[in-house]
């Protein structure tokens, strides 16, 4: 029995679509340097603001905070983000990152006790997990300054994953382990945080590292 000519353009097109889907489950990752300051002094105390949230997730700004300040570290930075400093932007009016903008580097330094500043922002913070479908995107941006509000260096950096699980088995496996995985989250109050990291990472490796890596680690 031949099949409908309905069925056959319908298997035509959507054959080729699953095979494309279930393939796409490598992580595309990205660290773009999109401008650097040639020969800059790169800061000795650097303070992590509180990034400027433009996703729905409010989870997103201890996520990417934290994120920014490991990779500093890990290209040999000193780089701070604590209470102490929390407090000290508050005292200054700031309680989010959408506003310091409004504020300037200079004040904030000298409020804070810094000689460099990471800004960031977020653009894309999100995550959905229903088994057989995944889809994970984390997008930010990161600017480094001194204390004259002069930047260093900026970036993008980009986690982005989408996976189709055609196996019933293999969707209720990942399902559970989303499952179980929210557990830690909401405990946490965070999630993406490996994603973040990796997606941070990938733009250190392209901003220039602290002139004296081996003084920094030290201190």
């Amino acid at each position: 029995m031949s099949m409908p000519r309905f069925q056959s353009k319908f298997m035509f097109w959507i054959i080729p679509l699953l095979a494309v889907l279930s393939g796409c489950g490598i992580p595309k990752i990205k660290g773009t340097l999109l401008s650097s300051k040639p020969g800059a002094q790169m800061p000795d105390l650097i303070a992590i603001l509180p990034p400027d949230n433009h996703s729905n997730d409010l989870s997103a700004v201890e996520v990417v905070q934290r994120s920014g300040g490991m990779m500093l570290t890990t290209r040999g930075y000193f780089a701070l983000s604590n209470k102490a400093q929390d407090a000290a932007l508050q005292k200054m009016g700031i309680t989010d990152g959408g506003q310091l903008k409004s504020y300037r580097a200079e004040n904030i330094c000298k409020s804070l006790g810094m000689q460099g500043l990471l800004y960031s922002t977020v653009e894309n913070f999100n995550e959905v997990n229903i088994g057989f479908w995944i889809s994970k995107k984390v997008q930010m941006k990161m600017k480094l300054t001194d204390d004259k509000g002069e930047s260093l260096w900026e970036g993008d950096a980009l986690y982005s994953i989408r996976q189709l699980t055609l196996d019933p088995s293999e969707a209720a496996k990942a399902f559970v382990e989303r499952k179980a995985g929210e557990l830690v989250e909401k405990a946490l109050r965070v999630h993406l945080v490996p994603e973040t990291d990796i997606a941070a990472l990938e733009l250190g490796k392209k901003i220039t590292p602290w002139p004296n890596p081996q003084d920094a680690q030290r201190r």
